[in-house]
């Protein structure tokens, strides 16, 4: 079946139709972890797009929800590769959000580590530099 067959099924993340939403200061402030942030994000897709579990790990692209659990639990941190998509999965930016408070949190305070710093400053650096065209071999 050609994939242009199925467009305007699936998530919101396919068609485009619903774009996920930021969530209010209120509800970011009662997160206490990332894994809170997880689980409210999943009870959001399913109450908006009667979602399973199974059906938002299949939609972010894994076969089993194994690792949507491990995430829930708080056994392991979700890679930053898949924030993205769970959030159009879930309709929301909430996880986004949670981890962009806390890295202002560790800003002000003075935690950041030094890796952080050194991501920070690279990517500074980049933004700064003029883009160079690939040269013809």
């Amino acid at each position: 079946m050609k994939q242009a067959n199925l467009r305007g099924f699936g998530a919101s993340y396919l068609t485009g139709a619903v774009p996920p939403i930021d969530m209010p200061d209120d509800v970011v402030t009662l997160c206490r972890s990332e894994a809170d942030a997880i689980l409210h994000c999943i009870n959001f897709g399913k109450a908006r797009f009667g979602y399973t579990q199974l059906d938002i790990a299949k939609l972010c692209g894994w076969s089993s929800d194994n690792h949507l659990s491990s995430y829930k639990r708080g056994a392991a941190a979700m890679p930053a590769k898949h924030h993205d998509r769970f959030g159009h999965v879930t309709g929301c930016n909430l996880l986004t959000q949670y981890l962009r408070r806390q890295e202002t949190i560790a800003e002000l305070t003075g935690t950041v580590t030094a890796n952080k710093r050194n991501e920070a400053v690279l990517a500074r650096m980049l933004a700064t530099a003029p883009q160079h065209e690939a040269r013809a071999a």
